[in-house]
């Protein structure tokens, strides 16, 4: 019994991002969003370098917000985004500054991904 519960914790467990990304995509609100400037910052975190770090600017709820996007990229590559640009998001409807960017499927595939090789390793591990 303790065996079952352990393997069904292990399931939600794996399932749990694509279940949050469902909800998001579910009942969250789309918007767009604009790059209104790029700025570059030095990191000295983990992996120092570079980043860029695009600052973007929505509206929502009748209110404007403005984030920093900074994702890190390999010295002397162009930028991914540029002034200008504009990309979806979806912010939650009871908390307006809160937002994820809806990009490509790539989510869902890694969710999946992770899914399948947990399934695996607990199909295996049963028999192994």
């Amino acid at each position: 019994m303790a065996q079952v519960v352990v393997i069904c914790a292990l399931i939600v467990f794996a399932i749990s991002p694509l279940l949050r990304r469902l909800w998001i995509d579910r009942f969250w609100i789309p918007a767009r969003s604009t790059v209104i400037r790029m700025e570059v910052r030095y990191s000295s975190s983990e992996t120092p370098g570079w980043m860029w770090a695009p600052i973007i600017e929505y509206e929502a709820a009748g209110q404007r917000f403005t984030f920093e996007r900074n994702y890190w990229q390999a010295p002397g590559a162009k930028p991914k985004y540029k002034t200008g640009d504009e990309f979806e998001i979806l912010y939650n409807p009871r908390k307006p500054w809160r937002f994820v960017y809806k990009e490509s499927l790539v989510h869902v595939f890694w969710t999946f991904a992770t899914c399948f090789i947990a399934a695996y390793v607990v199909l295996w591990g049963q028999h192994g």
